[in-house]
């Protein structure tokens, strides 16, 4: 078990390191705006940051996860945050396949 979740936090780690750097490729080109307001605040400070909060916030997350891995909460949280994460960069990569594309 503590083999499947270290594959599954790491996934969750790579996913949200993915959504942080396509959401910041995509605000620096004026695709897209950050939805989360106060990500969008620390965006603006300065990107590093908003890259900073973001990795500093789930790894945080993630620690806990793993702290209480033996309980049922904390897989199933892990899952559906892999599977959101999931979601999510397919919609970075529709989204900028069609806004690239002009769709």
């Amino acid at each position: 078990m503590d083999d499947r979740m270290r594959k599954l936090l790491t996934g969750l780690f790579v996913l949200n390191f993915l959504d942080a750097i396509l959401t910041l490729v995509w605000i620096q080109v004026g695709f897209a705006t950050e939805a989360n307001p106060i990500m969008d605040a620390v965006m603006k400070i300065h990107p590093g940051l908003f890259l900073l909060a973001k990795v500093a916030l789930v790894s945080a997350c993630l620690g806990i996860l793993w702290a209480h891995r033996s309980r049922a909460l904390a897989r199933f949280c892990s899952v559906f945050g892999f599977s959101v994460y999931s979601m999510v960069i397919v919609y970075h990569v529709v989204g900028g396949i069609a806004t690239l594309t002009g769709g």
